[in-house]
């Protein structure tokens, strides 16, 4: 008897977007995030993903694409 299992997971596309900073911040921020042994990019994203969570717990009854469509 064969068994076949398909699973299909739905992920959010990967993009790029470019953050303007003064060089010394961009220094620092790197220097932080080497010694944490993490990417610029894995901080950025932990920080993005934290400041989400909590703009959604402030305000549960909007969803992403109603706050989207504000702008």
């Amino acid at each position: 008897m064969r068994l076949y299992l398909t699973v299909t997971q739905e992920q959010d596309k990967t993009v790029s977007f470019r953050v303007f900073l003064p060089d010394s911040e961009r220094t620092a921020f790197k220097v932080e995030c080497a010694q944490e042994k993490t990417t610029m990019s894995q901080k950025a994203r932990e920080l993005i993903q934290n400041w989400l969570r909590e703009m959604q717990e402030k305000s549960p009854s909007r969803s992403q694409e109603d706050q989207l469509s504000d702008r």
